[in-house]
């Protein structure tokens, strides 16, 4: 095994003197945008390839537990074990894997770690730049969504002007009604490590590529609603955990993403857990929370999944049904048990 981590280190190497295009390569198709340090690639741009700098030849998949060097995305994408994502890596480079000098890992691990304290410093400084939602153009965004209940810390406001526009490479021209964004701050003993920014145009998510971005390091952290004593929900995005944390008065963790459920630095007082799963078309939303359902179980905790009745997610629920049927989903959860037995079931049977 060593061997053959070395190999994949090796391999992986090779492929990060051109990732931009390798990943084109292994993924299949161009990326849908470029930019300096990452490209992005899938119709809404949510897995991205490092290009430059210390993260080079790294990928991630937005909201998803995927990431890893350029041997992981070939696992990612051709869905193979780690030895024929190795042969499908030297296949790509001939023999230029073979002459390459010894990793030098503290290096990386320097590299990488001076730029995690740079994207953090990117999100305070954006995070101060922002005022409270209340009284800004970001409670009719919120309320456009049924949203009403804002917490004490965590919701920011912050108005762009043309040099922060040119910056994020938009155009004035894009904001009509004004341009501004919501930002969800989430913090560790006060202090903020991630941010999630939503540009607005007026009241309204604005019509520009990636509207939604990210700074900073989520790491195991939260966008946190309520207080918490034994019982906690997760739930991926702001909306759905807003909506549920107002109609339902239950203390709401936001994950940012499906595939953070499981990574959540869950209290050890909570013996209880409910996940707000989303309902797509996939289950995609349904899976990860089983997969969350199932880490959190071990731990000995008790977990019940809350699920929308039709395709959605909680903020849709509310807007379409009302609040009555949130509350109705929330009191009746579903037990993930059956369905982890059913996993193992078909795990001995193949």
């Amino acid at each position: 095994m060593p061997q053959r981590q070395s190999n994949a280190k090796a391999v992986a190497q090779a492929l990060n003197s051109d990732p931009a295009k390798y990943a084109e390569i292994i993924i299949g198709e161009k990326p849908v945008a470029k930019g300096a340090r990452f490209h992005r690639f899938g119709a809404n741009g949510a897995l991205r390839v490092y290009v430059s700098g210390p993260r080079r030849g790294k990928w991630t998949r937005f909201g998803q537990s995927n990431f890893g060097d350029m041997i992981d995305l070939i696992r990612y994408v051709e869905n193979i074990d780690l030895p024929a994502a190795i042969d499908f890596g030297k296949d790509l480079l001939g023999n230029k894997h073979e002459d390459l000098p010894p990793i030098d890992t503290a290096a990386e691990d320097r590299a990488l770690k001076a730029e995690t304290e740079k994207n953090i410093r990117t999100a305070r400084y954006i995070w101060s730049r922002c005022r409270h939602v209340s009284g800004t153009p970001g409670i009719a965004y919120h309320l456009g969504r049924g949203i009403q209940c804002y917490p004490a810390f965590g919701i920011g406001f912050r108005r762009l002007d043309p040099a922060t526009l040119e910056k994020l490479d938009l155009e004035p021209d894009a904001f009509p009604d004004g341009a501004g964004a919501i930002v969800y701050a989430v913090a560790d003993r006060g202090k903020v490590h991630y941010v999630q920014q939503i540009l607005l145009n007026g009241p309204n998510v604005a019509n520009v590529l990636f509207p939604k971005r990210s700074y900073g390091e989520l790491m195991d952290g939260a966008f946190q609603l309520g207080e918490i004593k034994d019982l906690l929900v997760l739930a991926e995005g702001p909306a759905t955990g807003l909506s549920v944390w107002q109609e339902t008065g239950l203390p709401t963790w936001v994950t940012f993403g499906s595939g953070n459920l499981s990574r959540a630095r869950v209290p050890a007082c909570v013996r209880r857990l409910i996940i707000a799963a989303d309902n797509d078309p996939t289950g995609e939303g349904f899976n990860a929370a089983v997969d969350a359902a199932e880490i959190f179980i071990a731990r000995g905790i008790k977990v019940r999944i809350a699920i929308p009745a039709s395709i959605g997610d909680f903020n849709n629920v509310l807007l379409d049904a009302g609040g009555d049927e949130v509350r109705n989903r929330f009191r009746d959860l579903v037990d993930p048990t059956p369905y982890l037995e059913a996993r193992i079931a078909e795990t001995l049977a193949a």
